[in-house]
């Protein structure tokens, strides 16, 4: 059986590309909006689709895609490649197909197409990047805080009482580490539904990307398409002003009673960082859910505050694999997990 790779056309071909991902997956996403949305109105350029077809019956049997993100590095920006879906038929996963499209990618940073390349492939993945011989730069870190303990003494103590009256006691020791926290009064909170991005996030973005080496772009055309625009779920955001000027935000979503980060970017300054985390705990109090998750790269320096309000690594989530011409002076720089801040906000939607 032989089998041929094409290129797609991102209009033309989008209703065989949902096809194929529809008859590989179990959920009910709407496909056809969200792919509109992910790959025909990306500010950050058009994505690249290859098809895989079986040449003797043209059955497409596979797709691969990956979509432009800008980063700054070093304060430049550049525009690399972050992976995006992956489908391949059930009965042709033992061709050597997953491979072959991994290697499709790898091909286009190795000829100068594009510079770099970064993915969060799952579980079952891994092992296809890894033969592929893409490094492999760190662990994407789970983090939970309960925010009660209700839930965990339902199951511990059989009486529904003792249950509820154990909990009544405990509760408020989860509370402790933010209640601690010092006021000041130069420090401002605002609390946002799904409002958009204006030009004052430009401001911001500017002035924090330069606190670290490698930084995915958090303009405010990013974020209104990445967030404000997004098919999948409505965003809300509280922002710390230090006078009156932005200088940090958490993005987050609700389901029922979890609270789930969604990103999270903040100048480098302890104090604020600390007030910023305190006091987005304490609007989400006021909501009785049952506990906050927050997944960022290993080595993100947010994880240390993070821990000081009582967050535990839950598991370890998806590997981070990331690949670049090694002809550029940014070889080593991209290679280096310590260099990137990186959210679940970077992971491709």
């Amino acid at each position: 059986m032989k089998i041929v790779f094409v290129e797609a056309n991102l209009k033309s071909d989008l209703d065989r590309i949902v096809k194929l991902i529809n008859s590989n997956r179990t959920n009910n996403k709407d496909y056809n909006n969200i792919l509109a949305w992910k790959y025909l109105t990306n500010p950050d350029g058009k994505p690249k689709v290859w098809i895989a077809i079986d040449e003797q019956t043209g059955k497409d049997i596979g797709i691969s895609s990956i979509i432009p993100r800008k980063f700054k590095i070093n304060n430049n920006t550049l525009t690399c490649w972050n992976s995006c879906d992956f489908s391949i038929e059930k009965r042709y996963r033992t061709l050597g197909i997953a491979l072959k499209l991994r290697k499709k990618a790898k091909e286009s940073v190795d000829n100068g197409e594009i510079t770099a390349f970064f993915s969060h492939p799952n579980n079952k993945m891994v092992k296809i990047f890894e033969k592929a011989n893409y490094p492999c730069i760190g662990k994407m870190l789970h983090l939970v805080k309960p925010l009660n303990i209700d839930f965990k003494m339902k199951s511990i103590v059989k009486y529904k009482f003792i249950s509820k009256t154990l909990s009544r006691i405990l509760n408020p020791f989860l509370c402790l580490p933010e209640l601690f926290i010092s006021k000041n009064r130069n420090y401002s909170f605002e609390l946002l539904g799904n409002v958009p991005f204006d030009l004052e996030y430009d401001v911001f973005f500017s002035n924090v990307s330069k606190d670290y080496t490698i930084i995915g772009d958090r303009s405010s055309e990013y974020m209104n398409w990445r967030y404000i625009n997004c098919p999948l779920y409505q965003t809300e955001r509280i922002i710390i002003r230090n006078n009156e000027k932005i200088c940090g935000y958490i993005i987050f979503i609700q389901i029922e009673k979890q609270i789930h980060l969604k990103d999270m970017v903040c100048i480098s300054d302890d104090k604020i960082i600390i007030a910023l985390i305190a006091n987005w705990i304490k609007i989400i109090r006021k909501r009785q859910a049952d506990y906050i998750t927050a997944v960022f790269l290993q080595t993100n320096p947010m994880i240390k505050f993070f821990k000081k309000f009582t967050f535990f690594t839950a598991s370890q989530e998806s590997a981070v694999f990331a690949y670049v011409n090694e002809r550029t002076d940014i070889y080593n720089a991209w290679l280096n997990n310590e260099n990137w801040y990186m959210t679940i906000g970077d992971r491709d939607t």
